[in-house]
């Protein structure tokens, strides 16, 4: 069966809207490496990162929109042009080097004829200085790449529409790569294998690390996991179920902890924590 938490009631001083962020750990580790809604604690300098890590963004020039993104939460403004950019430190747990790797988001793009980058960890533009990375191509396909032990495979599947909030995800399992557009995957390759290879650099969000593919447009609740999500599990991260994991991703004996943040649009509450056993 599904795992699942609920909130019994939140209580907010000043009556604003609540919402719960919801970081899950399997067997005491944390399955996010980056969880980004891009509200509670957020500002034009500065975002928060849910995850266990502390991988907390600086933001260089997008406008943070508190009623802006997929749910009117909150969402940061690209303006496709300058160094518009959220740079996240080079940290251990963002060196992803095993073999399974989700690449999450929501977008709003206010163009489909240009390349422009959701999430890229990178030295340089040379396939050997990438580590993974999603983005939108110039023929508004969804690209993702991926460098292991066997060499980079960067190529594209799916179709995305201008104006419009879109799911985006990418996910890595050793074997396949796997492309999925709002809740439903759009395209495999089975091209790349091995675990992907060490890289030191920043994670960048709203363009390339090097200055190139600006974003055009807004994004919002962005994620890096060092895990391989099923299909069905980004079915119910589209439909805005957080709060539950599939039983695709689960095992008997396993423990799972729901770590629930409720925030508002100035500030972060203290998380909850509630422990399954599968």
């Amino acid at each position: 069966d599904n795992l699942s938490v609920f909130n019994i009631s939140s209580f907010d001083e000043d009556n604003d809207t609540t919402k719960n962020i919801y970081n899950w750990y399997k067997n005491d580790n944390p399955i996010a490496v980056l969880n980004m809604p891009f509200e509670g604690e957020s500002n034009g300098t500065f975002t928060k990162d849910y995850s266990s890590y502390n991988n907390s963004g600086v933001v260089n020039g997008p406008i943070w929109n508190s009623s802006g993104g997929y749910d009117n939460k909150g969402a940061y403004v690209f303006l496709g042009t300058g160094s518009d950019d959220i740079q996240i430190q080079d940290r251990t747990p963002l060196n992803i080097t095993g073999s399974q790797l989700t690449l999450m988001a929501w977008v709003y793009t206010r163009t489909t004829s240009s390349t422009q980058q959701i999430i890229g960890r990178a030295a340089g533009t040379g396939a050997t200085q990438r580590q993974y990375g999603l983005y939108i191509t110039s023929t508004g396909a969804l690209g993702f790449d991926t460098r292991t032990s066997s060499g980079t495979v960067d190529t594209n599947k799916g179709s995305l529409t201008a104006n419009v909030w879109t799911h985006v995800a990418g996910t890595y399992d050793g074997e396949n790569m796997e492309w999925n557009i709002n809740g439903a995957q759009t395209g495999t390759n089975a091209s790349q294998t091995g675990n992907i290879v060490s890289q030191l650099s920043n994670v960048t969000i709203g363009r390339f690390p090097t200055g190139v593919s600006r974003f055009n447009g807004t994004i919002d609740e962005v994620m890096i996991l060092n895990r391989t999500l099923s299909a069905q599990q980004i079915l119910l991260i589209y439909r805005n179920q957080t709060n539950t994991i599939h039983s695709s991703l689960t095992n008997n004996g396993e423990n799972w902890t729901a770590q629930v943040f409720p925030i508002d649009n100035e500030s972060t509450g203290d998380g909850v924590n509630a422990t399954l056993l599968v």
